[in-house]
């Protein structure tokens, strides 16, 4: 079904590498031209985080503007809920039938190159830290990621055939705390980033708070 849908013209479903929605390039200038500004089905602009450069973390750079699509769409969703209007859920396909990836949270929060690398369990761990680690200043931001980031599995039903089927997120499994807490004891102390997503998405939001309460 989705398939289908994202096929058609008038289709309001859209993929984060198809639509760029973490790549932060169109939002660098008010000048850019209509058609390279990200907008939402009611036209306005999409406003987005700074990114990670290309020189800088060459190796990163895509799951940086697909971590960075995710925190986006919150932003995006927090505005939408202050302003009383629908939301836009995050659609996380998350497993899939006979995956050839092995799919728990042991591997979601391993530091094991392989999976720690891999794009997806990046994804998932932004998304954890969106709902639950964003602190006690932007806990309405955390609720309102809760509320739009959906997970679910692509499960078999025929040959030629997927379903869509409902899952918890995976830091609701009783492990996960025994495996989070592990990764980050043993985090490796990085030179520290240019760019910190968690200060873009405060400084984002304070301004809009302060806009809303002066209008």
């Amino acid at each position: 079904m989705v398939a289908e849908l994202l096929e058609s013209k008038d289709c309001f479903i859209k993929k984060f590498f198809d639509c760029s929605v973490g790549l932060d390039v169109y939002s660098k200038t008010d000048n850019a031209s209509s058609d390279m500004v990200l907008k939402t089905i009611e036209g306005w602009k999409i406003e987005q985080i700074s990114i990670i450069s290309t020189e800088s973390y060459p190796d990163n750079f895509i799951a940086a503007f697909c971590k960075a699509g995710l925190v986006n769409i919150v932003l995006e969703n927090y505005k939408r809920v202050q302003l009383g209007i629908p939301i836009i859920p995050i659609l996380f396909i998350a497993d899939i039938s006979n995956n050839a990836f092995e799919n728990s949270v042991e591997t979601i929060s391993s530091r094991e190159e392989f999976f720690n690398n891999l794009i997806t369990n990046k994804e998932l761990r932004r998304c954890y830290k969106l709902c639950n680690e964003l602190g006690a200043d932007l806990q309405k931001v955390e609720e309102v990621a809760r509320q739009i980031i959906k997970f679910v599995k692509l499960k078999k039903v025929t040959a030629k055939k997927y379903g869509l089927v409902k899952i918890k997120p995976f830091w609701e499994q009783e492990e996960w705390a025994y495996f989070w807490s592990q990764r980050q004891a043993n985090k490796i102390l990085e030179e520290k980033k240019k760019i910190c997503w968690r200060s873009e998405l405060r400084k984002i939001i304070d301004k809009f708070d302060e806009n809303s309460d002066a209008a």
